[in-house]
């Protein structure tokens, strides 16, 4: 019986993962595509244009004179 059952796990742990190796082979190719999508991408070229100079910085009052 114990033949039986550690077989049975040896199984489905291959199983397991067999099913995980696939998953993760899945979200590369997906990944993968999404970079390649994101690269030849035309929005990618033109960034939107940033300000020349930071905005001033808010004005505080002065501390009190002793």
């Amino acid at each position: 019986m114990r033949d039986t059952l550690s077989r049975e796990l040896d199984a489905r742990m291959e199983a397991a993962t067999a099913s995980a190796q696939e998953s993760l082979e899945r979200s590369s190719a997906t990944a993968r595509r999404a970079v390649e999508e994101l690269v030849d991408s035309t929005s990618m070229e033109d960034p939107p244009a940033r300000p020349a100079t930071a905005p001033p910085a808010p004005s505080r009052p002065a501390p009190p004179r002793p």
